[in-house]
C-alpha cells in the first residue's frame, strides 16, 4: 500500500512541476516575422514569413502585417486596447518615421489582461505600459 502512495504523490508531484514549467512560457522566446516602420502592407518586412520555434506560445502567434484583420494605433495616450480571441491585429506603436509595426493572431488560451511588450518585438518603445484586453469570440466559443 504504501508503494501505490507513494507512486500517487510522484506522479501528482511530477503533473504539477510540469504544469508549473508550462505556465512559465517566455513568449519572448518566438520570432515576429517582421518589423515595420509604417502602416501599410507594403512596408518593409510585410512580406516575410512568420517563425516558429516549435513551441506554441500560449498568447497567440507573430502574423504578417497583410494578415492583419484591423490597425490598432498606439502612442503616449494609451493605455489599454480591447482585442477578440482569433483576430489578427496590427500594433502601429509611435508616430512618423519612429513608428515601429508588428502584428498579432490572438489565437492562444484564454488569458488574464497583459502588457502589450509581452508580444511586441524586443525594445519596441511605448509598449510597457499597455494593458491588452483579450475578450472572448462569441463565434466559436458560444455566449
Amino acid at each position: 500500500m504504501n508503494t501505490a502512495i507513494r507512486t500517487l504523490v510522484s506522479a501528482v508531484a511530477f503533473g504539477l512541476a510540469l504544469s508549473s514549467a508550462q505556465a512559465h512560457i517566455n513568449p519572448r522566446q518566438y520570432t515576429h516575422p517582421q518589423v515595420g516602420t509604417g502602416t501599410s502592407a507594403g512596408d518593409a518586412g510585410s512580406a516575410a514569413a512568420p517563425a516558429t520555434s516549435g513551441i506554441k506560445n500560449p498568447l497567440g502567434v507573430p502574423v504578417s502585417l497583410d494578415q492583419a484583420d484591423r490597425t490598432i494605433h498606439i502612442d503616449d495616450h494609451t493605455h489599454w486596447v480591447n482585442v477578440t480571441r482569433m483576430e489578427s491585429v496590427r500594433f502601429v506603436v509611435g508616430d512618423g518615421g519612429d513608428a515601429k509595426a508588428f502584428a498579432w493572431r490572438f489565437d492562444g488560451v484564454p488569458q488574464r489582461p497583459f502588457t502589450l511588450d509581452r508580444i511586441a518585438p524586443a525594445g519596441t518603445p511605448g509598449s510597457q505600459g499597455v494593458t491588452v484586453y483579450v475578450s472572448r469570440n462569441a463565434a466559436i466559443e458560444g455566449n
